[in-house]
């Protein structure tokens, strides 16, 4: 598990370059001592708290909560006296197993987790992709993908957004969070088309983001600097049908450039993604949801 830890007084308290630190997969931690441990994984971060990242407080390094907001509770845990977070990370992995063995869930409630998938697939106020251009993304991906020419980028290592290396196979590959996979589904919903070419001289003026927000650190280390900024899914949250996860520590040089490609797919091909409102965006992570989420 991969952890960035902080330890606060009486405010929850967003560290910028705490969260840099960490990879996508991995969690923020803090230590607030008149309450507990609030946990919350990176990549809900930036769905549930687009205002931190928009604000001039954590541009400069610091966001602070003065009251602790009601949905917030949903990551704040009891704190043991004696827990580090070392301590912590050892817990969670000895009662792993034990909580896998026990299903806490339920058909019953699964069942209702699935009703309320289908609920969602049929309402009208789902955003829905029009055909024709999704099937035209999910083309350009996949050649895409398989154009030596072009890069790859992957959802990994995002303290280097924007970033960009050589790997091993002679590929190059960029650092990004979401943005670059909602840049592509902007561009479904507003049925805006392009060529491999144009994608190309796009990439060599650098209009294509792999960041939400663009700051001094950022650009000092990027390759690439353009920010995604306002779009068309500000309070919605992007969900992946497949996950799209390494599930592994291993630096991006490492690993099979076959992964990374298969990577690179799921996470921009607008067949694998749906939208949600953010504040229902946690079912998202329910796979019995997700089963629901058809096309």
């Amino acid at each position: 598990m991969n952890i960035g830890y902080f330890i606060s007084k009486n405010r929850l308290t967003f560290k910028r370059s705490v969260m840099d630190s960490i990879d996508e997969d991995g969690f923020y931690v803090n230590e607030i001592e008149s309450l507990g441990i609030f946990k919350i994984p990176k990549k809900d971060f930036y769905k549930y708290f687009s205002n931190v990242v928009c604000s001039e407080s954590w541009i400069q390094g610091t966001y602070s909560y003065k009251k602790i907001p009601s949905w917030a509770n949903h990551y704040l845990t009891l704190r043991n006296k004696n827990n580090s977070s070392f301590e912590i990370e050892k817990n969670d992995s000895q009662n792993s197993q034990e909580k896998k063995d026990v299903d806490y869930v339920g058909d019953e409630i699964r069942a209702k987790i699935r009703e309320i998938g289908k609920l969602w697939y049929t309402s009208p106020n789902r955003k829905k992709f029009s055909e024709p251009s999704c099937a035209y993304w999910q083309k350009l991906i996949h050649e895409w993908a398989n154009d030596e020419t072009l890069p790859l980028v992957v959802r990994k290592e995002t303290n280097r957004r924007g970033e960009s290396i050589k790997h091993p196979s002679g590929r190059e590959i960029i650092f990004s969070d979401n943005s670059f996979a909602t840049w592509v589904v902007c561009n479904v919903l507003n049925n805006i088309l392009y060529s491999l070419d144009e994608i190309k001289i796009m990439l060599q003026k650098d209009e294509i983001p792999f960041m939400y927000i663009s700051t001094k650190e950022l650009k000092e280390k990027a390759k690439y600097k353009k920010a995604l900024g306002d779009n068309d899914t500000i309070g919605w949250r992007l969900c992946h049908k497949k996950p799209i996860g390494f599930n592994k520590k291993d630096k991006i040089e490492s690993m099979d450039i076959e992964l990374i490609k298969q990577h690179f797919y799921n996470y921009a091909n607008p067949g694998n993604i749906f939208l949600l409102p953010i504040e229902i965006g946690f079912l998202g992570e329910l796979q019995d949801f997700i089963n629901e989420q058809k096309e």
